[in-house]
């Protein structure tokens, strides 16, 4: 599997720091997303790899900007060995993954290679590699027959918007099964933590949400869009919380070289 570095590209969105003296208090609950046509579930899947000790993770992506490439998270192909990063093995997509028990490896479609930058790594034992933590993976085919569209998104949209937002994934440590889940609408803004990495509160998740779409609002209000990939998860006191990376430029350079792959 082919691994690439972007180290020529600048990440963007470099402005001061923002702070809000009020973060809404209510939770984003999950719910069972039905399987069905609609824009935020149904190009979502499970992402599956082994990782050293013969461990398995299990994170989430969503076929965004071309039928064979998925937006995900650099933690969905890297594993933490002995404090370092490396590349993880048998990486797969499994589509609309809907089940009570964990998917199988072996199965689902495999991943040919991925492009992540080259600052996930080298902040690979710092809080700062969630800035640097998007990565695009490209199939041998197509994943899906259709795809979902993105919206470049300098993170002003993620701090400032009171508008609707969302996210769909796998939710498993919060929850015990891995049913795909759809998390209710928030009007919340996101609180900036480093580069393009922010911020969401009290958020009902466990570790198979990395990777998940980020879902925002078209200009027209018409559409969702995938504005920005599920990167962390930590948490404050009794509040699980997500960090989001904004879909820069230089993420969006990144996943037009995937789709050439």
């Amino acid at each position: 599997m082919k691994t690439y570095n972007i180290t020529k590209i600048k990440i963007i969105g470099l402005v001061s720091l923002l702070t809000f003296t009020q973060i809404c208090s209510a939770a984003w609950n999950p719910r069972r997303a039905a399987l069905n046509n609609t824009q935020t579930v149904r190009n979502v899947g499970a992402i599956t790899m082994k990782e050293g000790g013969g461990r398995i993770h299990v994170g989430t992506g969503n076929v965004t900007n071309h039928r064979k490439t998925v937006f995900a998270s650099a933690r969905n192909v890297y594993s933490k060995v002995r404090r370092a990063h490396v590349a993880a093995r048998n990486v797969r997509f499994h589509a609309l993954y809907n089940r009570k028990n964990r998917p199988n490896v072996n199965l689902g479609r495999a991943v040919r290679g991925y492009f992540r930058f080259a600052g996930y790594a080298q902040n690979a034992n710092n809080s700062r590699r969630f800035a640097y933590s998007g990565a695009v993976l490209y199939g041998y085919a197509n994943y899906r027959n259709g795809f979902s569209g993105w919206r470049y998104n300098d993170g002003r949209t993620l701090r400032s918007s009171t508008s609707v937002k969302s996210l769909t994934g796998y939710p498993q440590g919060y929850t015990r099964n891995y049913f795909l889940h759809f998390y209710v609408n928030s009007t919340r803004r996101g609180v900036r933590s480093f580069r393009d990495h922010h911020k969401f509160y009290n958020t009902r998740v466990g570790d198979g949400i990395i990777g998940a779409p980020f879902w925002i609002p078209s200009s027209d209000g018409r559409f969702w869009r995938v504005g920005g990939i599920v990167t962390s998860k930590d948490t404050t006191g009794s509040s699980i919380n997500v960090g989001v990376m904004a879909l820069s430029q230089a993420y969006i350079t990144m996943a037009r070289k995937a789709a050439r792959r």
